[in-house]
């Protein structure tokens, strides 16, 4: 992959998993998408902004890091199908 190539799979990456977690933080914590930032904070900080309990907390940042897995995997998947089939279609 050239390095554009590289720098818009990494950009795309982080656009769609910030999108999907921002419409997950609104349906299931009644809360706006302001609250997105803390989840790269402490689960201290977490509490406070989300004003949640610690096991609320705690199973959002265990779900987090899941989602992340599965994410990470399906979306690099995809990518490379959608890349392969472009590939084949330009350099056919």
């Amino acid at each position: 992959m050239s390095v554009k190539e590289r720098i818009f799979h990494s950009f795309m990456f982080e656009l769609v998993a910030l999108l999907l977690l921002t419409i997950a933080v609104v349906l299931f914590t009644d809360k706006n998408a302001l609250g997105m930032s803390g989840l790269a904070l402490a689960i201290s900080l977490l509490m406070w902004v989300l004003a949640l309990d610690f096991i609320t907390v705690l199973l959002l940042d265990i779900g987090f890091v899941v989602f992340c897995c599965f994410y990470a995997i399906v979306f690099n998947w995809l990518y490379d199908k959608a890349r392969a089939h472009w590939l084949l279609y330009q350099f056919a």
